[in-house]
This record gives structure tokens, sequence and C-alpha cells, in this order.
């Protein structure tokens, strides 16, 4: 992209608490790093030391510190959220003015509600990017309203928004960039063998995602306990994630009832994840209500067919039957078919990895993204 003809570049704010990374951190860092370049200049302000400064630096992104005494939307009561906004809202508000900054986009709750006002007041636009569900509150339907413009990474999580803001909400999905060197799926499946001790006629189902019970790893145990006693002892599962719920002793326990115990391997988490899941055979993902499901993207776009429950975000990524298989919720025996032919059927399963690959490159892809986006910017600062 090149700047608008007979214009400066027009600043844009991204600020970050800086304590986690996780999908929407990893989706903005994307975003920003395709705005290189462009006519839009990205200034990213993290508030808190933590993980995300470390991620940062690795994808070779600037940032400024900004400390806060607290965030908005932080305790219980309602004076603990006006005295944020009025320790936070005059400081933020005269930076934004000093920086010159056109827009500020925000991408989590507490960012959302922070940062909205003191955009309002400096004169900039504001915009509030949704990446999770939804959470009501009397707050969130305050500062809600005050955003310029309202975005959301999958139509299910539109639908979850405030009737007064929901037909005006622009589904964006989130970007998954493919690597442009393609991942050797031979040599990541010896990695992945070599990792488990198993044998080169193994066959690999993945499971990732954190501990939780929204994630239903007990029904990932499940189902590995039905293909076990359907296909035999060389089916091997692999579970990647971080013990978020403190879970793991109970799924050692489920493995051990079942049987599966020496075939149930806990990777913790891994990333990058792309070279793990291209050594699979098969990804399944028995969550619920996920916003987005960002990991059967990345399935996709390294060639490993997907699995995955028939809800929430799930249902505008995999089209059942052509680049995946949606199952009912908590269904073990329907996922647990499902998997079974294409763990039996290799051309089949190499068909539709194939699908959905090219589906994928072209659906979820940072060029798609940046372009959406940079309208969106396009259409918020045009004159009126």
């Amino acid at each position: 992209m090149t700047p608008l003809p007979g214009s400066a570049r027009r600043r844009v704010c991204f600020p970050f608490v800086g304590d986690s990374v996780g999908g929407s951190q990893i989706s903005a860092a994307a975003l920003i790093a395709g705005l290189r370049g462009s006519r839009y200049e990205p200034l990213v302000v993290v508030h808190r030391d933590g993980p995300l400064q470390d991620y940062l630096r690795q994808q070779d992104i600037a940032f400024e510190p900004l400390s806060l005494p607290t965030f908005v939307g932080s305790g219980s009561q309602m004076t603990d959220h006006l005295g944020a906004f009025l320790r936070t809202t005059p400081r933020l508000a005269g930076y934004l003015r000093r920086r010159e900054v056109a827009i500020v986009h925000t991408q989590d709750g507490r960012m959302n509600q922070t940062w909205g006002l003191p955009a309002r007041l400096s004169g900039s636009h504001s915009i509030w990017h949704q990446r999770s569900m939804y959470a009501p509150s009397r707050l969130t339907h305050l500062t809600l309203r005050v955003s310029n413009r309202v975005l959301c990474n999958s139509a299910f999580v539109r639908d979850g928004l405030p009737a007064a803001v929901r037909d005006k909400a622009i589904v964006v999905p989130n970007p998954v960039p493919r690597d442009p060197d393609d991942t050797d799926r031979e040599a990541a499946r010896r990695i992945c063998l070599q990792a488990i001790g198993a044998g080169d006629d193994a066959r690999l189902v993945a499971f990732i995602g954190n501990f939780t019970r929204q994630k239903r790893p007990d029904i990932f145990l499940a189902v590995a306990g039905q293909l076990t006693r359907e296909l035999g002892s060389g089916v091997h599962f692999l579970v990647f994630g971080r013990d978020r719920d403190q879970l793991q002793s109970e799924l050692e326990a489920q493995a051990g009832a079942l049987g599966i115990a020496d075939r149930l391997h806990f990777m913790g988490f891994r990333n990058p994840i792309q070279a793990w899941l291209a050594g699979a055979d098969l990804l399944l993902s028995p969550e619920v209500e996920d916003a987005f499901g960002r990991t059967l993207v990345e399935a996709m776009l390294v060639g490993t067919p997907v699995v995955a429950s028939d809800s929430g975000g799930h249902r505008e990524i995999v089209r059942d039957g052509e680049t995946g298989f949606l199952t009912a919720v908590d269904d073990v025996d329907a996922m647990s078919t499902a998997a079974r032919e294409l763990l039996r059927n290799p051309a089949s399963a190499a068909r539709i990895a194939g699908t959905a690959r090219n589906w994928a490159d072209g659906r979820f892809s940072l060029d798609a993204h940046v372009g959406a986006i940079t309208a969106i910017y396009d259409d918020l600062l045009a004159p009126r």
C-alpha cells in the first residue's frame, strides 16, 4: 500500500494491557505488522511488563511502555469504575493529542473500556474490536456505545452483541498468515514420533487448547478411547496446551480408566504450533462456543484435516464434508465416526485437506485482513 496522495500517514494507536498473549494479541500483531509501509502508522502502547512485550520483540514490533494505575473495568463496584475513569481518562486523552492519533483501535475488554472515552475526548476515532464473546454489563454497554465502529472476528461474536449495536457491527475474520515456506509434513511427523517414542506406522491425533471445561479435553479423551477400541493401539493422542484450570490429574485418571494412558501424551504449550500440527494425521476440536477457532485454520494451512464441534465460530471455518467435518456438541460417537473415516481413508483425508488449505489461504490471509481493516479506517476518516 502507498500513502494517500498529498497526505501524511495517519497514526493508529493499538493499546494493550501486556499481561497475556492469546489469539487476540496474535491477530492484532499480525495486523500491525501488515500495516508497515501502508498509509497508516501503528503506534503500539503496552501498559504492563509481561509476555506480550517479549512476543512483540520477537515479531520486531516497536512499542511504547505506558504505565497506568488501573484499568476501567477492574473492580466490582461502579465506584471502582468511576474512579478508574477519573484517574486514566485525562492522561490518555492528553497522550493521544500529543501523539496526534487519528484512530484508537482496541482489542480486548479492558482496553475497549479504558481507551474509548479518552479517544472521543481527544478528537480521535475509536474502534472497539470484539474478538471474544461479549460479556454484558451496564459498563460495557455504555462504553460500547461510545465507539465509532465495532468490529467482530465472527458472525457468532456479532450475534452476541446488544441489539443496539449488532446491526452496525462489521465482521472481519482474524488473519492467520500462511508460512511462506511450506511445512514439510514428513519431517514434522518424524519429530512428533520421536518426541513420543512411537513407531513409524503410528497414527497421530491432536488436541490443542488450554485445559478448560469450554475446550472439552474430556470429550477428546472419550473419543480417543473409542478410536482405540475400534482401530487398535497404533493410534496415539497428542494433547497440547497449558493446564489453566488444573484438570490434568483428572484427565490422567480418565485416560487410565479408558485404558489409553500409554497412548496419551501431554505435550505442554508449544509455540509455534504449526510444525506439530503438520506432524499430526488429524486435529480434533470438541470445544464449544469458540469465538473464532484459530487452530482449525492453522491446521488447514499445514494440510491437517479437522473434525470440530458444530458450535460457535467453528461453523464459519469448517464447511461440513468439504473442508472438514462438524459434529454435534459433546457427541462422542459422531466425532469418533468422523475421525475414524478420515484415519481409515487417506485419499479422502488428503482431498478434504487440500480443499481446506486452498480455501483458508484465501479467506484468512493477512492481505485480505489488512485490506478490510484499512477500508474501515478510510471510511472512518473520510470527510463528511
